[in-house]
């Protein structure tokens, strides 16, 4: 019950933090996935470096200014930009850029709408390790997904999409 409940939370802060950037995304927004892990179980042979020279110092996802940092990040100008960002269970961004793409996971079928992020995180939400993973579509639609299945999808700040 305590796991649930600190992951309950944790799902609240990514979810808050997705919308604040969903509300202030430019039109060179690329979207972004983030991946909310459990530091203890999470293998490091999910995921690759990829910008390696790029040094994160942990940032609290909470902490005022952290969505306009990953705005910065995802900008399509920004090397920074591809792949997904990393959450330890304490609500901190640990990784930014990193290579995830998961095991096809039998019977999912991708959302048809979106691409490559958004069925790797219903994919990759079934990974050990992985309590549940947030997103935000290049037309700002929020996904959450866990254990492979979609919890929310919220269009509220959808715009047209941006490719």
């Amino acid at each position: 019950m305590k796991n649930n409940l600190r992951e309950n939370i944790l799902e609240e802060k990514v979810l808050n933090l997705l919308k604040d950037m969903a509300s202030k995304s430019s039109n060179t927004f690329s979207g972004i996935g983030i991946v909310a892990y459990d530091s203890k179980e999470f293998s490091k042979s999910n995921y690759t470096d990829l910008r390696p020279g790029f040094k994160l110092e942990k940032l609290d996802i909470e902490k005022p200014g952290t969505a306009e940092k990953l705005l910065e990040i995802t900008d399509y100008k920004n090397t920074l930009h591809d792949g997904f960002c990393l959450v330890n269970e304490n609500g901190e961004l640990t990784h930014v850029a990193q290579y995830f793409v998961p095991k096809i996971v039998e019977g999912l079928v991708p959302n048809q709408n979106h691409g490559v992020r958004t069925f790797s995180a219903a994919c990759g939400s079934k990974i050990e390790g992985v309590n549940f993973i947030g997103m935000i579509s290049c037309n700002n639609e929020i996904y959450l997904y866990k254990d492979g299945k979609e919890i929310i999808h919220d269009a509220e700040f959808q715009t047209a999409d941006n490719h």
